[in-house]
């Protein structure tokens, strides 16, 4: 399957133009545009829903969230900008004939966003379950999650007020003097890094086939006692996924090491933790396979909150900024990603413990490819205190879930 190439340039001056993309919404509209890399939060829900209720409610979310009702659209003078859909009333929601919801987010990472837009839904039968679908150069997960909360109350029928546009992750390090400070001394050296992480990431060329989609629930026993060991032992939840998942891909590689991409939340150290957008830094690590657990999960847990820092971040947009500027092409997101956040064996997104949602059962999610050869992409998220977790991969670790699980329970003893 070939991939749309980005369209010309327009003049944008009779749009309704909401703001120009920041770096890193740039470098991922870029990579996305020959690589897709949107993601999938699936929603299941008490109640089914019927199809006119969930018209209703999809269509007050693109009302609520500017950005869900936008598009991207290249400029000929200030390069990509969001810009509202000129047909507000377009339908971006569908209904499929697939009772599983697996099937269901396997086939729609296989289809990239077109026109621009960055949000579509596809209902399942039964009306109880939807798989929402997002532009990463617009929302993170914690977005979808935030967005997925509001669907019981608009399914309901109740209003919820318009919310103002989102600023870039930039614009919010930029409200920061001493952060302003490092974003315009540009990028520096990074600190000395292990060569294994050096190595670039070998890109998979897009051909629309659907991945493999996997996915897992801990029940609450066994998801309680592993928060409590994992406080107990000093680590994070995160870090014992993080181990787990990379002794079970060590053994399938025949590797000491695997490296391990995490993306961080910010929106705590920026200050804005309720702004829906994108507000992610990445951490990549080194995991030993044959380490003792929880040494390792130690380590991988010291390792990561070193990069949660609104500096870390900072740094790493100052190097954006300079190497994607607003006239940069694909090519330069291409350098930068595959050199850099997308040398990878495994990605895991953990959204973390939900509050739960009157009316949500369960989120899934969450899901997506970054379209690298090899990946293996997790997404775990808590809710009811039950650890959910989902895995794409277009080349997947047998029962990698499975196995990871029985490593975790072995470290549990």
């Amino acid at each position: 399957m070939s991939m749309p190439s980005i369209p010309s340039p327009t003049n944008t001056s009779e749009m309704q133009v909401l703001r120009p993309l920041g770096a890193l919404e740039r470098m991922y509209h870029l990579w996305s545009s020959r690589h897709p890399m949107h993601h999938c939060l699936t929603v299941q829900l008490d109640t089914p829903a019927d199809l006119a209720q969930w018209r209703r409610a999809v269509a007050a979310l693109r009302r609520r969230h500017p950005l869900l009702g936008a598009r991207v659209v290249e400029d000929s003078e200030e390069g990509p900008r969001f810009v509202l859909e000129s047909d507000p009333d377009v339908t971006v929601l569908s209904t499929t004939a697939v009772t599983q919801w697996t099937a269901v987010v396997a086939a729609e990472l296989a289809v990239p966003l077109t026109q621009g837009r960055l949000f579509r839904a596809t209902v399942l039968p039964g009306g109880d379950t939807a798989v929402l679908v997002f532009g990463h150069e617009a929302l993170d997960g914690r977005s979808a999650v935030e967005i997925a909360g509001e669907l019981p109350a608009l399914l309901a029928g109740q209003a919820l007020p318009p919310l103002p546009l989102p600023p870039s992750r930039e614009e919010l390090l930029a409200a920061s003097p001493h952060l302003q400070e490092v974003l315009e001394a540009g990028p520096v050296a990074p600190p000395q890094e292990d060569p294994r992480l050096q190595v670039p990431a070998e890109i998979r060329p897009f051909d629309g086939i659907a991945p493999v989609v996997s996915a897992l629930e801990l029940d609450e026993e066994f998801t309680g006692r592993l928060r409590s060991r994992c406080r107990a032992e000093r680590s994070t939840l995160h870090a014992a996924l993080v181990t787990a998942l990379a002794q079970v891909v060590a053994v399938e590689q025949a590797s000491d090491v695997v490296r391990v991409m995490s993306p961080i939340d910010v929106r705590g150290s920026l200050e804005t933790k309720h702004d829906l957008g994108l507000y992610i830094h990445v951490g990549r690590t080194l995991v030993a396979g044959g380490g003792a657990f929880w040494d390792t999960a130690r380590e991988q847990a010291a390792a990561l909150a070193s990069r949660r820092s609104a500096m870390a971040t900072a740094r790493a947009a100052a190097a954006q900024t300079a190497f994607v500027g607003p006239r940069a092409g694909v090519g330069d997101a291409e350098r930068l990603m595959t050199h850099g956040a997308l040398g990878l064996d495994v990605l895991v997104s953990n959204l973390g413990a939900l509050p739960a949602v009157a009316g949500i059962r369960s989120l899934w999610g969450p899901s997506m490819l970054n379209q690298v050869v090899g990946e293996q992409v997790v997404g775990a998220l808590t809710m009811r205190d039950r650890l959910h977790l989902t895995c794409v991969s277009h080349d997947p670790t047998p029962d990698l879930l499975e196995r990871a699980q029985e490593v975790l329970r072995a470290a549990l003893g």
